[in-house]
């Protein structure tokens, strides 16, 4: 999908997130969640150790175990770190752009 598209869409389901917390909510944490899992699943795929990786980006093994299960929270500036170290785009590797309100779904399906 063409970028701008993605934008596009994203920007049409923030027309309809804007107003509903308790779904944007559930949208972060399945972020977060998925942001977790493709850390791990992109470093292992790279044959790295989190040792390996905590040394590329300055931190420690705790903290990258830290970060792929759930622990803490990566800073902004860290994530994208590990998007230029991958070279992968977190919201798209997430699948942000596929996402739907439930206005959407209405609209599209009823």
């Amino acid at each position: 999908m063409a970028h701008h598209q993605t934008l596009e869409l994203i920007t049409n389901n923030n027309r309809s997130l804007r107003h509903n917390r308790a779904l944007r909510h559930t949208r972060v944490v399945e972020f977060k969640t998925n942001l977790q899992k493709s850390i791990r699943r992109l470093r292992k795929s790279k044959k790295l150790t989190q040792k390996q990786l905590g040394h590329i980006v300055g931190v420690d093994q705790a903290t990258i175990s830290n970060f792929e299960c759930g622990k803490t929270v990566m800073t902004v500036d860290l994530a994208f770190e590990l998007t230029l170290i991958f070279g992968v785009d977190f919201s798209i590797e997430n699948n942000l752009s596929a996402i739907e309100s439930p206005d959407d779904k209405r609209a599209t399906h009823g």
